[in-house]
């Protein structure tokens, strides 16, 4: 399997999926592989990267000391995660990596793998939420508003990251 090793997620956004729950386990392995050919070095990321796609219970028992070794420790906070996840999903779409509906599914699922929390409707996707089923039910706006308002809110969501509040918010992500 070929991949862009630009399109490696870094171990913050792989602890933000993992406290969200959306962590694609099967595929962790080869990105700390792509980690260590980067430079990251530790133990943890290692013996994460010489893992079988299928050793999913041992890919989380070995992803926090992975996660230390690059420097970023685990998550705690389900906003602080989805922010990052969120942020993600709007550069995927910015830079022409994933469609506009693409966008509403990976949102929606964030949402229904953490009870819906209300905590995400502040960001400019988490407002996104509930309009992958005006979509599917054909009711309401046409497709082309609701292209355009996603595409809207992910430069917002941009924007959003890259402001002074998301910085100092986002400190509890980081070792120091």
């Amino acid at each position: 399997m070929a991949t862009n090793p630009e399109d490696i997620p870094s171990p913050a956004l792989v602890s933000a999926w993992e406290t969200l729950g959306t962590l694609r386990t099967e595929l962790v392995p080869m990105w700390a592989a792509y980690w260590l050919a980067q430079g990251q070095d530790g133990e943890g990321i290692v013996a994460l990267a010489s893992l079988n796609s299928s050793d999913i219970r041992e890919v989380h028992d070995l992803l926090p000391d992975a996660l230390a070794d690059a420097g970023v420790e685990p998550i705690s906070k389900a906003g602080a995660a989805a922010r990052l996840a969120f942020d993600h999903i709007a550069r995927m779409h910015l830079d022409g990596k994933a469609g506009w509906r693409w966008v509403l599914t990976a949102v929606t699922g964030v949402f229904e793998q953490n009870d819906y929390g209300r905590e995400f409707h502040d960001d400019p996707l988490g407002a996104l939420y509930g309009l992958e089923d005006e979509v599917a039910g054909g009711w309401g706006r046409r497709l082309a508003e609701i292209e355009v308002e996603v595409h809207d809110a992910c430069e917002r969501q941009v924007r959003l990251t890259k402001s002074e509040v998301f910085d100092l918010w986002a400190t509890d992500l980081r070792r120091p």
